[in-house]
């Protein structure tokens, strides 16, 4: 059976209980709890892309939407985590390991319908409709091979390791493949400023 990339916004909350991965299942994870996953990750994994660590990293930029609601204390070391904390992502967890029950966000339909560019893996995308836990997912996709191509973000525990960092790609072949053009940098401050201003 192919791999289940699970595509969309994502986050967890302490709130939430932490679920465990059920019988015959794995999970990866690519950024580490409380970290952004940038779109370019979730891009190359949703075409069949191979992920490892030697292709991401977890840095502290861009931080301005950290910065942005104040969500960070004090500033984060401007080095990659694995530097810092000798951590590697991807993280696969198996059957019976905590996880935080993250929950799945919607996204536009039209992001989940993906051709493998360099299909190195047979991958299936499952995004949804509504908020999804994690726990559900593991019901309804039961002895798979999962995916998180969403965010490890939380609002509400700043003391998560990856708090304050971005996992994105630093290969180059995928950069070329996954990245969007760079936008000027009056563009970027303006979609920004629509997209996080306070009301």
């Amino acid at each position: 059976m192919p791999r289940i990339v699970l595509y969309g916004h994502a986050a967890y909350s302490i709130e939430d209980d932490k679920c465990r991965v059920p019988k015959n299942t794995t999970l990866t994870i690519y950024a580490p709890n409380g970290a952004l996953l940038d779109k370019s990750v979730s891009d190359a994994l949703a075409n069949g892309e191979d992920i490892t660590a030697e292709k991401i990293q977890s840095t502290t930029d861009p931080l301005w939407f950290f910065n942005r609601a104040d969500f960070l204390d004090q500033p984060k070391p401007k080095k990659d985590m694995t530097e810092l904390f000798n951590i590697v992502y991807p993280k696969t967890y198996t059957e019976g390991e905590k996880v935080p029950n993250f929950y799945l966000r919607p996204i536009e339909s039209s992001k989940c319908d993906f051709s493998p560019i360099y299909p190195a893996k047979q991958t299936e995308v499952i995004g949804v409709n509504e908020d999804v836990f994690l726990s559900d997912i593991f019901e309804d996709f039961p002895e798979r091979e999962l995916h998180w191509a969403g965010c490890s973000f939380t609002r509400d525990d700043k003391s998560a390791l990856g708090y304050g960092y971005v996992t994105k790609l630093k290969d180059e072949r995928l950069k070329q493949l996954y990245l969007p053009p760079e936008k000027p940098a009056e563009v970027k401050r303006k979609l920004r400023a629509e997209r996080f201003s306070k009301k």
